[in-house]
C-alpha cells in the first residue's frame, strides 16, 4: 500500500514528464511551465528571448526528429552586448533538451575558461536549480547529467 503523500509524488512525477513531453517541440511553452514566474523581477522571457525561443521551437518541429534518424543541427548567433538575457537564454534551453528528451548528451562551450565556469555553465546551474525538473538530474561544475544514468 502506498502512502498518500507517496501517491501524490508519483502523480507530480508523471504529470511533470507528461508536460515536458508536451514541450518537444516548444521550448517557449517549456520555460514558461518548468520556472516558477516571476524569478528576480521578471515576469517570464522577454520579447528577444521569446521570439528566438519559438523560432528555435519551430526549427525543431520543421525537422520532424523520431528520435532515431539523425536531423539537421539547429545553429542560432545571437551577438549583442552585456545584461541582454543570452545567458539565461542558454541556460533555459540547457533545461529543455535535458528535461524533453531522453539520453540528451551535449557539450557546452564559451570563448574562454573564465567565462565558461563563472557565467555560462554558472547559469546553468542556477536555472537548472530554479526548474521543475532539477530534481531529475546531477549537476555540477563540470557536468549535468540524468541521476543514474551519468554514462
Amino acid at each position: 500500500m502506498t502512502s498518500r503523500h507517496g501517491t501524490e509524488t508519483r502523480n507530480y512525477e508523471l504529470e511533470l514528464a507528461d508536460a515536458c513531453a508536451e514541450c518537444y517541440a516548444d521550448p517557449l511553452g517549456f520555460v514558461l511551465m518548468a520556472y516558477d514566474w516571476p524569478i528576480n523581477g521578471m515576469e517570464g522571457p522577454d520579447q528577444n528571448q521569446t521570439a528566438i525561443l519559438e523560432e528555435i521551437g519551430a526549427a525543431v518541429a520543421d525537422r520532424g526528429f523520431d528520435g532515431v534518424t539523425s536531423v539537421a543541427p539547429i545553429r542560432k548567433a545571437i551577438s549583442s552586448g552585456n545584461s541582454c538575457g543570452k545567458t539565461a537564454l542558454f541556460a533555459w534551453l540547457v533545461d529543455f533538451l535535458m528535461s524533453t528528451r531522453r539520453n540528451t548528451r551535449g557539450t557546452v562551450t564559451a570563448n574562454t575558461a573564465d567565462q565558461l565556469q563563472k557565467k555560462t555553465w554558472a547559469a546553468v546551474m542556477e536555472w537548472t536549480k530554479r526548474c521543475r525538473t532539477g530534481h531529475w538530474f546531477e549537476i555540477n561544475s563540470s557536468i549535468m547529467y540524468y541521476k543514474g544514468r551519468r554514462e
